[in-house]
């Protein structure tokens, strides 16, 4: 019976032990993993800001050796955002699936947000200079917003079927400089929040909604 009941115990402790060891091994795969996407999305990043600040400097060459030069501005234009829309979706991704805090996450973010807005002026630049319509919606949200993530599908949806509308995803939670004038500015005290061609729109527009607020701001059929 003695013996019995020893071999139970041991039954136990083997078990708990194999659990704590799978426990671990999880738990250590999830940080490798996490890892991986962080630093993947950093060399994106970094490559990224790198083309882009060549871009940069050959759009400055081509203004200077010929005025209004708008065909070299959209051709820049045109290569940059597909670039910066599959950042964005790997960003989007990371975060919807991360489950571990990574201390250089939030680094990377603030770069990527930083193109985010350059891109941003860069744009208003060319639509200023060619004569040319395009629609701009700066999205401002938090993570910790139970609509926010609905948000982001709908204006996905936008994003991928309108030729004129550019989306320039700004996260609140990271307190940067430009977002916190942009928030203060438009006085916004819920989100999500939606700034369409310079009108603010606060809480969540599903896809009906949000398409006559582009209609009433942009025009053309959307």
């Amino acid at each position: 019976m003695v013996e019995r009941e020893r071999t139970d115990w041991e039954i136990i402790v083997l078990s708990v032990i194999a659990t704590v060891l799978i426990m671990s091994g999880v738990y250590f795969i999830g940080i490798q993993l996490n890892d991986h996407k962080v630093h993947s999305i950093e060399s994106e990043v970094q490559n990224i800001e790198a083309e882009h600040q060549s871009q940069i400097i050959g759009q400055q060459l081509a203004e200077d050796a010929a005025e209004g030069n708008c065909e070299s501005m959209k051709n820049w234009r045109d290569h940059s955002f597909p670039e910066m829309e599959e950042l964005r979706r790997e960003v989007q991704s990371y975060e919807q699936s991360n489950k571990f805090e990574h201390s250089e996450y939030e680094t990377v973010k603030t770069r990527y947000t930083n193109m985010v807005l350059q891109n941003m002026l860069e744009a208003r630049s060319i639509e200023e200079s060619c004569n040319e319509t395009m629609g701009e919606v700066i999205y401002i949200y938090t993570q910790d917003c139970e609509p926010c993530e609905d948000q982001g599908t709908v204006l996905s949806y936008f994003r991928r079927n309108t030729d004129n509308t550019y989306v320039y995803p700004l996260d609140s939670d990271l307190n940067m400089q430009p977002v916190n004038f942009l928030e203060e500015h438009y006085d916004i005290d819920h989100y999500p929040a939606m700034i369409v061609e310079g009108e603010l729109y606060q809480g969540f527009k599903d896809r009906e909604e949000f398409g006559q607020i582009l209609e009433d701001e942009i025009g053309g059929d959307i």
